[in-house]
Formats: structure tokens, sequence, C-alpha cells
């Protein structure tokens, strides 16, 4: 009954069956994901690249090259929140100096955008690419 409540309520369309020696079907088109460790590569304008470690080793890396204090004063955010503030606000923020705590994207795909975004709000021309 809940479930077809549930299919109503989502305009499903579900097929509810109830009964006993059912046969489970693997659906063969479904390609199970994978996670996979991207990497990010960041070349500063100096020529210096920020590339060893993971994705945010380097998001974090290229955000003190930068300096996180020009950084805080775009005054940017993320998912509703301030990019970078002076005590821990959300669960999802990890400290990257002293008395500075910023937001971490969840995606290698969102840190990129957000280093780009970055780059450009500065007036530095970073290369920024996943490898």
């Amino acid at each position: 009954m809940q479930l077809r409540v549930i299919s109503d309520q989502l305009s499903l369309n579900l097929s509810i069956e109830t009964g006993t020696d059912f046969e489970v079907q693997v659906d063969a088109d479904k390609e199970k994901r994978s996670r996979t460790n991207d990497r990010i590569r960041v070349r500063l304008p100096d020529g210096i690249y920020v590339a060893n470690g993971s994705a945010l080793d380097v998001y974090l890396g290229t955000i003190r090259r930068l300096g996180v204090d020009n950084v805080m004063r775009l005054h940017l955010t993320w998912s509703g929140h301030e990019l970078i503030t002076t005590s821990r606000k959300v669960h999802s923020q990890l400290q990257i100096v002293e008395n500075r705590w910023i937001m971490v994207p969840n995606t290698t795909k969102d840190k990129a955008k957000l280093l780009r975004v970055i780059g450009l709000m500065l007036r530095i021309r970073l290369e920024v690419t996943i490898v």
C-alpha cells in the first residue's frame, strides 16, 4: 500500500505486485558506477604547477598560493555559504590556515570550476585541468 501511495504521489506509474517466487532480473544496460580518482593540475602564471596529491590537496594548495585573504576578500559563496570564513560554520569546511576555514566542493569537477572562477575574479590566468 505504501509503495502504491508513493508511486501515485510521485507520478511514477509503477506496477506493484505481491506474491512469492519472484525472480530478480538484472538490467544489463546499467553499468555499475565506480569512483574515479580524478586529479587536478593547476598552472600558475609564473609557470609553477600545483599538481601533487589529490584533488583536495591541489585545491587547497592553489588557494594558499593565491593568498587565502585575497580569495576571502572576493566574498564568494559555495552552496549558499561564504567560501572562506574566520570560524567553522558548516561541516563541509576545512581549516586552510590559522583562523581561516574554507568550503570544499564534493567533486573534482566542482573544485576545478571553483578554482577557475577564483582565477577570473582575481584576474589571474590559471590553467586548471582535470587529469
